[in-house]
């Protein structure tokens, strides 16, 4: 969404709550759509989602290598293999992803905040794929970064997450603005929904080794749909 366009259409259907001129109207403005779509975000693996930076490697060195300023986390939760969410061209990415046919898997190791990775890189620049931690403080520039990064499809459910948050501030308005969040959440189920159609979903989980690498082509993979996987089944005992 054009932030240049966007602004203008928000601030019109917020206009019942006034002209948004003073400064601290306008911050008011700022921390609600952050707010908003901080709520779009994380409703699951969008793919708009995705950042990318370079890291240049060193053949023979697996790390550490910096991970960029605003990295938040590998993409794990709708996951294809080890890693993955869609671009807006169906390819399935992962943390690195040279060509169709190459990749190299990336540990985050938390104690030092680094990059390592399981195989040599060799030496040369490639892109690693990311989710973002983006600054929430309640400024033009930091809503601007979170609106932009947003499909227009998406306007009308975050202007409608804008109208409960203001709607909400009254004790007069407050039952609207439960009802507007009620029917922004919903519209957000809908739209993710039509988001996910046609993604590939990952259907098993690949047993892993000791060091936790996957042992694809080396043990049978366990279903994740089995009824009653991990619970006590009637009559005692696990199936």
């Amino acid at each position: 969404m054009d932030w240049t366009v966007t602004k203008p259409a928000l601030l019109r259907r917020l206009k019942r709550w006034g002209g948004f001129t003073a400064e601290a109207s306008l911050l008011r403005f700022y921390e609600a759509c952050i707010t908003a779509c901080n709520r779009i975000r994380r409703k699951g693996e969008w793919d708009w989602l995705n950042s990318q930076a370079p890291i240049v490697t060193t053949a023979g060195t697996l790390g550490p290598y910096n991970a960029p300023a605003t990295f938040g986390r590998l993409a794990l939760e709708r996951k294809v293999y080890l890693y993955g969410y869609s671009d807006v061209q169906g390819q399935v990415l992962a943390p690195i992803l040279e060509s169709a046919s190459q990749r190299w898997d990336v540990v985050y190791r938390v104690a030092d905040g680094k990059l390592w990775f399981r195989a040599d890189p060799g030496s040369g620049t490639v892109t690693f794929n990311f989710v973002a931690v983006l600054d929430n403080n309640p400024t033009e520039a930091n809503a601007e970064i979170l609106v932009e990064a947003m499909p227009g499809n998406l306007f009308d459910v975050l202007a409608d997450f804008l109208e409960a948050d203001f709607l909400g501030e009254s004790k007069d308005t407050k039952a609207d603005g439960i009802a507007k969040l009620n029917e922004a959440t919903t519209n957000l189920d809908l739209e993710y929904a039509v988001h996910l159609r046609g993604k590939p979903r990952q259907r098993q989980r690949s047993p892993k080794g000791m060091d936790g690498m996957s042992l694809d082509g080396l043990g049978q993979p366990i279903s994740i749909r089995k009824r009653n996987y991990g619970r006590y089944p009637r009559g005692g005992g696990y199936r």
